[in-house]
């Protein structure tokens, strides 16, 4: 089952490219980010008003399971980015090479590089 998943010339996310859609409109299946930015809103919102009633302050993680395209995390960022929340670190499990590319290129202000099989990052 995962190689049919995420291997990366045969999985189905693994053949995700710009002219090979999975998402969206054009792609097999939409999700709620894909339509619109309100469920992410809508998330953003809800955890920062969970954090807020735990009392805690300080750093804390936020994880996701399968971010896709990353639309879903970058909408909440920029919800609770509005109640100047920066104690929070992202992380996003995911199998698919070319969809961590992607989630990269939207989150990421700086991207990293592929140098002689190495990752630099900038």
């Amino acid at each position: 089952m995962k190689s049919c998943v995420s291997a990366p010339t045969v999985g189905y996310y693994g053949q995700f490219s710009d002219s090979q859609k999975v998402f969206g409109p054009k792609g097999d299946f939409i999700t709620s980010p894909e339509l619109s930015q309100l469920f992410g809103e809508m998330i953003g919102v809800w955890v920062f008003n969970e954090l807020a009633n735990t009392g805690h302050r300080g750093a804390w993680q936020l994880v996701e399971l399968g971010p896709g395209r990353a639309q879903l995390m970058n909408v909440v960022l920029n919800s609770l980015a509005k109640f100047q929340d920066q104690s929070v670190s992202i992380h996003l499990v995911e199998t698919s090479d070319a969809l961590i590319d992607e989630q990269e290129r939207v989150l990421c202000l700086l991207n990293s590089e592929k140098v002689e099989g190495e990752l630099k990052f900038f």
